[in-house]
């Protein structure tokens, strides 16, 4: 019997997480670790009062649900302004069928998955912007192993808009991913780059493979966390190092953003402060704002966690 369950999309981003190695184990493919069978959220605005942190209102609650696999099977967020919903079809097994999200009641998206739960086709009609009113539809295809091969993207009156082509290195990791044009120009093509333990290391950009000097860099920390991030440009270069604790949780402690432009460069640091549980996911987040001259943090924003495990 086929089971429907209901589900709120956040309306931020959702943040990705990697699979890492700690004390705990390994992390599951919901970023967590333990059988977590959901993870409510609350994010809370945040001031420093004579070095307390005081709380004032909350932005978004969100609620994901996983099955044992650790599978999102429902999604729930919501904020005093915006509410968008979606309602997925599964099989026994917890793979999507099928799913449809709303905003503000009005249906925005529309998904089909295959038989291994992976979206084939979405289509979606714009609701705000330059856009408003129009449509799009993409396809997807897939190799036998699992492997994203393709997207056919299509406009409102069925007429192909771009194509996306995605190829892999010998070690099934994705190599190149070039976009083209519906003439068949090339729009954009993207090469990546790994290390002997197959993390990204690099990805170069370029458009109509011109030498465009847009790429981005990774490096690793001796326990395979990310310690530094580069994103450059022809105009602009971003450099973002990370730093953590010694023990077995991976969350970082303190990120220093340097922004390197014509004009000169800028700084801005962001600490972190965690409150965990037994499993070792964590359960109370506190991001700081930090004068780099005076080292004065101001408290920007508190998040905390209520988790259910099987």
């Amino acid at each position: 019997m086929k089971k429907y369950f209901f589900a709120l999309l956040c309306i931020f981003a959702a943040t990705s997480f990697a699979v890492a190695q700690s004390d705990y184990g390994q992390k599951g493919k919901n970023g967590l670790y333990g059988d977590v069978k959901s993870c409510k959220q609350f994010n809370v605005k945040a001031t420093s009062q004579f070095g307390n942190v005081v709380t004032s209102d909350t932005t978004y609650i969100s609620e994901r649900q996983y099955n044992m696999e650790g599978d999102e099977i429902g999604f729930r967020s919501w904020s005093p302004t915006t509410e968008l919903v979606a309602v997925y079809e599964l099989r026994e097994d917890g793979t999507k069928i099928h799913g449809q999200k709303y905003s503000n009641s009005v249906l925005e998206s529309e998904y089909w998955y295959n038989e291994k739960g992976l979206v084939k086709r979405m289509w979606t009609v714009y609701t705000t912007g330059t856009l408003k009113g129009k449509t799009s539809d993409v396809r997807y295809v897939y190799n036998d192993f699992g492997k994203h091969l393709a997207d056919t993207s299509y406009n409102e009156n069925g007429e192909l808009k771009h194509m996306t082509i995605y190829k892999y290195n010998s070690d099934s990791l994705l190599d190149e991913r070039t976009v083209y044009q519906a003439d068949g120009g090339v729009s954009s093509s993207t090469k990546y780059y790994y290390d002997e333990n197959k993390r990204e290391t690099m990805t170069a950009e370029a458009v109509a493979y011109s030498d465009s000097k847009n790429y981005t860099e990774t490096k690793y920390d001796s326990k395979g966390r990310k310690s530094k991030f580069v994103r450059s440009s022809s105009s602009r270069a971003s450099e973002t190092t990370y730093s953590y604790l010694d023990f077995g949780h991976d969350e970082c402690t303190t990120m220093l953003e340097t922004v390197t432009t014509k004009t000169g460069q800028t700084f801005k640091r962001t600490d972190y402060e965690y409150e965990y549980d037994d499993h070792g996911n964590w359960i109370k987040k506190i991001t700081y704002d930090v004068n780099i001259g005076n080292e004065i943090k101001t408290a920007k924003q508190v998040q905390y966690r209520e988790i259910v495990y099987f």
